[in-house]
């Protein structure tokens, strides 16, 4: 995504905002990844151990859980991206840079608001102890 928008400015601005977003995006990983390893453990550690970081694996790095995937909700989670996505797969040809814009707002408004409107996963119930 930061790719796609890069291509609405100009080339410094483009790079300088690539490198900064990076080490931001980095920063915030090594945050999240510290915040879940105090909350969750030793599992999380593990999990962390066999899953890459940034590049994805093309085979499972752990064993399924069981449940089934529900793809609609996953898509409907990802909606800002793949809203940029198509927006400039079917609007970069004519390189208007304010409907560009346009588009990714839409994409990023209609993410907020369908993610409000998203039923919450009702977790498995767990026994009493």
């Amino acid at each position: 995504m930061m790719a796609a928008i890069s291509v609405l400015m100009p080339p410094t601005g483009a790079l300088v905002t690539m490198i900064l977003l990076s080490i931001f995006l980095f920063r915030l990983i090594l945050g999240e990844e510290a915040f879940l390893a105090k909350q969750l453990g030793d599992s999380y550690l593990a999990y962390r151990k066999a899953v890459p970081r940034l590049i994805p694996s093309l085979r499972p790095c752990v064993t399924a859980s069981g449940q089934r995937p529900n793809w609609t909700r996953a898509m409907l989670g990802e909606l800002m991206p793949v809203g940029v996505l198509v927006s400039f797969a079917a609007l970069s040809w004519q390189y208007d840079s304010e409907l560009l814009i346009r588009a990714v707002l839409i994409s990023f408004g209609l993410s907020l608001v369908v993610r409000a409107l998203m039923i919450p996963l009702q977790s498995s119930p767990t026994a009493a102890g």
